[in-house]
Parts: C-alpha cells; structure tokens; sequence
C-alpha cells in the first residue's frame, strides 16, 4: 500500500498561486478555527452589528472563548467593538479592508484547493502541542497531498 505523499507548508505555498496579500492575512490572523468561523460569521453581514451571543452560536463557540476571540480581533484592528445597554455587539466595517479581503478569501478558498490547505496548516502551526495527535502534524508543517 503506498503511503500518501509528503509536502511541507513550504511546498504547498511555492505550488500554490493567489494574491500576497491573502497569504499574509492567514499567516497573521487566521490562527485558530474559532477565529476563521468568529470572520466567517461577521462576513455574512458585515454591517450588521453582532451581539455576542449570536456569533457564539453561529461560529459554535461558547460564550467565554468567542468573547475572548472577539476581543483579540477587535485589539488587532480587524473588527469593530460597539458597547451597548445589552453588552458589546461586534461588527466588520462593510465597506473596510478587512471585510473586502475575507470576500476574496472565501471565494478563493471556495475554489482552491491548496489554498484550504494552507488555511487548515496554519492553525495546526498555530496550535500544535506536545500532547495533540497532531503535534507532529504541526510542528513539521507537513500536509498530507495527494
């Protein structure tokens, strides 16, 4: 039975062709599920402003560790906080950079394959640890391609 070939992220990124500024976005900000699913929920209405509870349950988080993903994009820059009588409400600036690039994100990744492999390599970079079954996943940045 023949083993899978082996490819490092390195050798997924000379391969793949999309825009730089893409490649940038997921080495710095896409470091977890939690935060790819937090994007992908603001991005669906990116004016709208997102109570906390509402993107828990869409982006299946729990309230404590949206809360704190939330909060971490907010300080990057890449969300917008609003304070309210009922608590915070979080919002893409529809018209702004960040929601313009997850757009183009989430179409090219709808149609490129390597691409959701670097996706999902990067946060088991992110994310790897000693005691994960993935660890050597991660740590190797090695990716299963076919």
């Amino acid at each position: 039975m023949n083993e899978p070939a082996m490819a490092t992220l390195h050798d997924v990124l000379c391969r793949v062709e999309c825009d730089p500024a893409l490649l940038a976005f997921i080495k710095c900000h896409l470091t977890s599920m939690a935060r790819w699913n937090i994007l992908r929920v603001l991005s669906e209405d990116p004016d709208y402003q997102w109570p906390l509870g509402e993107i828990a349950r869409l982006a299946y988080g729990t309230g404590d560790a949206t809360r704190g993903s939330l909060e971490a994009l907010a300080d990057e820059g890449l969300i917008e906080r609003q304070d309210g009588p009922d608590g915070p409400s979080y919002a893409l600036e529809g018209t702004g950079s960040t929601a313009r690039l997850l757009a183009r994100l989430h179409s090219e990744a709808a149609r490129n394959h390597d691409l959701r492999q670097i996706i999902v390599a990067r946060m088991l970079q992110e994310h790897g640890s000693a005691t994960s079954p993935l660890h050597g996943l991660a740590s190797s940045e090695r990716l299963h391609v076919g």
